[in-house]
């Protein structure tokens, strides 16, 4: 079963917390999502945890991202710049992270047909595409989304996300630097 999102964000709480602090993040303040800031120069630097709103019981998986911003304030959906993890990550990262996906899919219960059924032809196709693997690999500026089906998922995830999140935080950094000349 999908973790829904109070679930997911307490887990990432749980998990990425001790490496965020060591990071010189704390937790965003009034923040109802997993979120996490810290001042860059006259700046913060936020990023947050954002489950997609298609999230429902017709879904495969649940599926959330990771975005960033660069903001005047200590707040989440605010920022100038922002930018989302999966375009930060190398392209060995995004090959783990469609390999993830794909060990995903492969556990998802199949697809309630009753439901897809009864949606037009065109729509019933992009909904089962759902269910199927990714063979080419995720490109650079794709619109990329963590997925999960279940509790094990998240916890590789958070796996993945210690590993990557402070070379992320500095490719956006110098994203950012650049946009800003």
């Amino acid at each position: 079963m999908p973790l829904k999102s109070p679930e997911l964000y307490k887990l990432a709480r749980q998990e990425l917390g001790p490496l965020l602090i060591g990071l010189g993040f704390k937790r965003t303040p009034k923040a109802s999502v997993a979120s996490w800031c810290r001042p860059e120069g006259e700046r913060w630097l936020v990023f947050w945890f954002q489950p997609s709103t298609d999230n429902d019981a017709y879904s495969p998986g649940y599926r959330f991202t990771v975005e960033f911003a660069l903001a005047d304030r200590p707040a989440v959906y605010t920022g100038r710049f922002r930018e989302r993890l999966p375009r930060l990550l190398t392209g060995d990262e995004r090959e783990e992270l469609r390999q993830m996906a794909n060990r995903t899919i492969a556990r998802l219960p199949p697809p309630d047909m009753a439901f897809g059924n009864g949606l037009p032809p065109s729509m019933r196709e992009h909904w089962l595409a759902g269910w199927k693997p990714r063979t080419t690999s995720y490109e650079p500026m794709e619109h990329v989304w963590f997925r999960h089906g279940d509790d094990a998922d998240v916890q590789q995830l958070m796996l993945f996300f210690r590993r990557v999140l402070p070379s992320a935080i500095g490719r956006f950094l110098d994203a950012a630097a650049s946009a800003a000349e």
